[in-house]
């Protein structure tokens, strides 16, 4: 006799947080350009700590790093974090059951 149940997905909270490649290097970056923009808040606050005379450049700089921070949390946050764990879920379901 054939076994005729239909297998359950385990929750979401029950499946280990694994960083594929494209994800680590996706949280490098992230890390990189957050540090980025945390240093030119600060240097923005303090420019003369750091010996800056035009403060108007450190502005434009710290707002262009602003934005970068911005698709950042929209990355881990947003649509595209969402997008890529459906891929993997997908991806999950294709593969052909363990036999037991």
């Amino acid at each position: 006799m054939t076994d005729t149940t239909v297998p359950t997905n385990p929750p979401a909270a029950s499946i280990p947080l694994k960083l594929g490649a494209g994800r680590a290097g996706a949280a490098i970056v992230s890390i990189m350009v957050l540090v980025g923009f945390i240093a030119l808040t600060f240097m923005a606050i303090k420019p003369e700590s750091v010996g800056i005379a035009d403060k108007s450049v450190l502005l434009f700089l710290l707002g262009a790093w602003q934005s970068l921070a911005t698709a950042v949390v929209s990355y881990w946050i947003g649509s595209s974090s969402g997008s890529v764990d459906k891929s993997n879920q997908m991806a999950q379901m294709t593969q052909p059951p363990k036999p037991v």
